[in-house]
């Protein structure tokens, strides 16, 4: 800080913007030009043409969109698991995480997939907590949560 401006942020905005920062997301973009042989030899495997490149960073992107989809199960049963054991415990900070997660995949560029399965999260979530506060208490919420677990799977 110099001055009561931020020195970190490339705004140099006003140092009460960030003071309650834990953390702060900095994107860097990267551009790296390689001829089509490059690319060939970088994504394909199989017989050295453009098709066989193409299917490569396709099951590439396939194989991180169902590591991502994992990841947020994953989450789900954590709450779950939570759930089990603190008291009155509510999915607002799990939905903060994901929209943090969301908001960060946007900045970094990251692709609609990606986003929509994140909104996905997110939206699934949210509806579990509004339905948990609708529902006769007798209801557990770890059902609610088995309900968000299922959401995402679809």
């Amino acid at each position: 800080m110099a001055g009561g401006y931020c020195m970190v942020c490339k705004k140099i905005c006003k140092w009460d913007r960030h003071r309650n920062a834990q953390y702060i997301i900095v994107t860097e973009k990267q551009v790296q030009l390689v001829d089509s042989e490059g690319v060939l030899k970088t994504w394909n495997k199989a017989n050295n043409s453009h098709e066989g490149a193409l299917i490569g960073a396709t099951d590439k992107y396939l194989s991180l969109q169902e590591e991502l989809r994992t990841e947020i199960i994953n989450l789900v049963e954590l709450s779950e698991e939570l759930t089990k054991t603190a008291l009155l415990h509510d999915l607002s900070g799990l939905i903060n995480y994901l929209e943090t997660l969301y908001k960060a995949a946007k900045a970094q560029g990251a692709s609609s997939g990606h986003l929509a399965q994140l909104a996905t999260a997110i939206n699934s979530l949210i509806l579990v907590r509004e339905l948990s506060s609708r529902l006769p208490i007798l209801q557990t919420k770890t059902t609610n949560i088995s309900c968000a677990k299922s959401c995402m799977v679809e």
